[in-house]
């Protein structure tokens, strides 16, 4: 949805890479449920990120996690985040 899909941030050279992952799970999924996924962008800092995502079936919730990310270069080695990729995804950060 923000333009930035796994593929074309590999044809750049880039890639998000998890560091750390908080999950808590509040009920079962079963394989043919619908499930949508909600995520906010919690911050930025250097060449990390932290996101928030609540996993939902209809209006109830399933799981919530805390996601911890580095932009990598295909080297492996941390590279800045863009202004642009900054300022397209700060409009998924919670409002204040």
């Amino acid at each position: 949805e923000a333009g930035f899909s796994l593929a074309s941030m590999r044809e750049n050279g880039l890639a998000i890479v998890v560091s750390e992952i908080q999950t808590k799970f509040h009920a079962s999924a079963e394989e043919l449920d619908e499930l949508t996924i909600e995520t906010e962008v919690v911050e930025f800092k250097r060449v990390t990120t932290t996101w928030r995502q609540r996993i939902l079936r209809g209006g109830e919730l399933i799981c919530s996690q805390e996601i911890r990310a580095a932009l990598i270069d295909e080297r492996g080695r941390p590279v800045r985040f863009s202004p642009e990729m900054i300022e397209t995804l700060g409009r998924y950060t919670p409002d204040p």
